[in-house]
C-alpha cells in the first residue's frame, strides 16, 4: 500500500546484494560474504523491531465538538503509544443507546500531515460507520488520527454516553481494534442522585407516619 509521497525508501538488502554480486562477478567468496552479511543484518533488524511492534497500543477517546454544533459532531481520536502507522479504513460500531450516524457525512479527518478526508458508508440502522481513505491519501497516525462523524441531531446525550467498538486497518488487514464502554454523564448522575434522595425521603416519611 502506497503511503504519503513525502516518504522515500532506502534500497533493500536484497537489491544491495544483487548490486554487489554484479560488480563482484568472478569473485565467489566476496559474493558469499556479502550475502551472509545481508542475511545477518536482516535477522538482527527483525529481532530488534519485533518487540516494538508487539508493544504498540492504541488509545481511543471521544469528545463533543461543542459550540453551536453541540454533540451533533463528535471527535473520535485514536493515539498510538509509540511509533507510527498507516491505515486506509476504519469502522466504528455504536453499542446501544439512541445515538445514530447520519447517512450524509462530511468525511473530515486529521492525521499526522493535517486534514484528510474519508468516504463513508453507514449501515446497521445508523449504528455503524465505515470509512475508507483514497490510495495516496491514507491516514498517517503519527501519533494520532482524529475522525469527525456527523450524528442525527439530538441523538447524542454527551460524548461519554457513547459506547462503541472500533477497528482500524490497512490493505484489508486489521491493525488495531478495541471497545470503549459508555460512561454516564455528570448531569445523569446528578439526576439519578436526586431521584434516590427523593425516594429515601419518601420512605422516611412513611416510617415516621407509621
Amino acid at each position: 500500500m502506497i503511503t504519503h509521497s513525502q516518504f522515500t525508501r532506502s534500497p533493500s538488502p536484497e537489491s544491495t546484494t544483487m548490486e554487489h554480486a554484479t560488480k563482484g562477478s568472478g569473485r565467489g567468496d566476496g559474493v558469499a560474504a556479502t550475502v551472509r552479511r545481508a542475511l545477518f543484518t536482516a535477522g538482527v533488524l527483525a529481532i530488534l523491531t519485533a518487540p516494538q511492534l508487539s508493544a504498540q497500543t492504541l488509545a481511543a477517546t471521544r469528545a463533543c465538538v461543542g459550540g453551536a454544533i453541540g454533540c451533533d459532531q463528535v471527535d473520535f481520536t485514536f493515539t498510538l503509544s509509540s511509533g507510527s502507522a498507516t491505515v486506509d479504513f476504519f469502522r466504528i460500531a455504536l453499542n446501544g443507546g439512541s445515538a445514530r450516524f447520519t447517512t450524509a457525512q462530511g468525511g473530515e479527518a486529521e492525521d499526522g500531515f493535517g486534514l484528510d478526508f474519508f468516504t463513508s458508508t453507514v449501515t446497521g440502522d445508523g449504528t455503524i460507520l465505515t470509512g475508507t481513505f483514497e490510495p495516496g491519501f491514507e491516514a498517517f497516525l503519527n501519533p494520532s488520527l482524529r475522525i469527525r462523524p456527523q450524528f442525527v441531531s439530538g441523538s447524542v446525550n454527551g460524548a461519554l454516553s457513547l459506547g462503541y467498538t472500533y477497528e482500524l486497518g490497512n490493505d484489508n488487514q486489521t491493525l488495531f481494534q478495541g471497545t470503549v464502554t459508555a460512561t454516564p454523564e455528570p448531569s445523569s448522575l446528578v439526576l439519578c442522585g436526586s431521584a434516590l434522595a427523593m425516594l429515601g425521603a419518601g420512605l422516611l416519611r412513611r416510617r415516621r407516619a407509621a
